[in-house]
């Protein structure tokens, strides 16, 4: 490490911590690579860390002055990890006497735009009148001050209350509905409306999602305008109130999981990863913005993913490109998983799904894939921060 360090190969290396209590080793601190984002929602992810002395400037004179001016490690930090990217050791190797505080809050929110961009909202959908009622109720409540435009992409309902429900859509000025009677495949449908969105945005919405506040679109939108995003997403949840997404997690089970999936949003551990807006690989895409034009840029959602997957492997082709996915912790909606198909058990659903994990799997090595959002110290096998056996 001191060699790596004064041969200025890597500016900050960082590593994981724990704390001992009673002559014990307890509460691990295992952390991601690099994320600028979520070192400043932190206020401060490294911890324990090495530097060069030269590094700190006018932080202190020596290494015996004090007191360090409060926020001036930080802004170090951040000014070392504009030349030389951070390295992170996954390994614990240092101790604490404190406890760590648990990680919670959202980052500092964006600038809004000078202009708000005109937003298409594309929301899939077949019977179950109710849910694409609360769906669009909570788009009426919406606070957006940009423009906004519904789309709606019937795929074959036959339900009368559905029906009478889409049809009613037709004397909103916002809104645009397509007809697709094909077999469900949830990127056809999805490129369908965004072929034909008007929005310099869009964001696809389930019709089993329902927003819970006001606010929720811009907020969104504020990570979704910046250079370099590529896809933003939010904390879904279940009616239990529990978690149903905090962002993917890309190699959970060979595959890609939910991280937190179960776990209450005010659950107390130090692993709190859902309640911290961050970097992640991927997002579920029953909630999801990003720009018209980095979607059309990457062709859409892969059609052969027709309902697994498809939103790993787009946001992995935006990533691909250096765009940076982003889930804000801060945002949050409730979703009624499934409600709107229901689960896929069938023998025929069961081998369409093994076909699309094998096609995950041999397209981006997910068998092996090491997330740099996820510590390795972490178990693959399951959708909550557990240390691996």
């Amino acid at each position: 490490m001191a060699r790596s360090i004064g041969a200025g190969d890597d500016r900050l290396v960082y590593w994981d911590e724990d704390r001992i209590e009673a002559g014990t080793r307890c509460d691990p601190w295992v952390k991601p690579d690099w994320d600028p984002l979520l070192f400043r929602t932190l206020g401060g992810l490294v911890g324990a860390s090495a530097f060069p002395l030269e590094a700190m400037g006018g932080v202190a004179s020596s290494v015996s002055d004090v007191p360090i001016e409060p926020g001036a490690i930080e802004r170090l930090l951040l000014d070392i990890a504009q030349t030389s990217r951070p390295k992170h050791i996954p390994l614990i190797l240092s101790h604490r006497r404190e406890r760590a505080a648990a990680m919670k809050g959202g980052a500092a929110i964006p600038p809004a735009p000078a202009k708000w961009p005109s937003v298409s909202i594309i929301i899939p959908t077949r019977d179950k009148a109710e849910l694409l009622a609360a769906c669009l109720n909570g788009i009426d409540q919406t606070d957006y001050p940009g423009p906004i435009q519904i789309v709606v992409v019937d795929n074959g309902s036959s339900n009368l209350e559905a029906l009478k429900l889409i049809e009613s859509l037709t004397e909103d000025p916002r809104a645009l509905v397509l007809r697709d009677d094909g077999p469900f495949n949830f990127p056809r449908l999805n490129n369908l409306a965004a072929s034909v969105a008007e929005g310099e945005l869009l964001c696809l919405l389930n019709n089993d999602v329902e927003p819970l506040d006001r606010e929720w679109l811009t907020r969104l939108v504020r990570y979704a305008v910046q250079d370099g995003v590529g896809a933003v997403g939010a904390q879904l949840v279940y009616p239990s109130g529990r978690i149903q997404h905090a962002g993917v997690v890309v190699g959970l089970g060979g595959a890609a999981g939910h991280l937190q999936k179960g776990v209450h949003p005010d659950e107390e551990r130090f692993w709190t990863w859902h309640a911290v807006t961050r970097e992640v690989s991927a997002l579920t895409a029953a909630v999801l913005v990003v720009k018209k034009k980095d979607y059309v840029e990457v062709d859409g959602f892969d059609e052969d993913f027709a309902v697994a997957f498809n939103d790993v492997d787009f946001c992995l082709r935006l990533k691909q490109r250096s765009l940076r996915n982003i889930y804000v912790a801060d945002v949050r909606l409730l979703h009624r998983e499934s409600e709107s198909r229901g689960n896929d058990r069938s023998p025929v659903q069961v081998r369409r799904f093994a076909d699309e994990l094998a096609r995950l799997q041999e397209r981006w090595g997910t068998e092996d894939y090491f997330d740099p959002h996820f510590s390795p110290l972490f178990s693959r096998l399951v959708e909550r921060c557990v240390l691996a056996p």
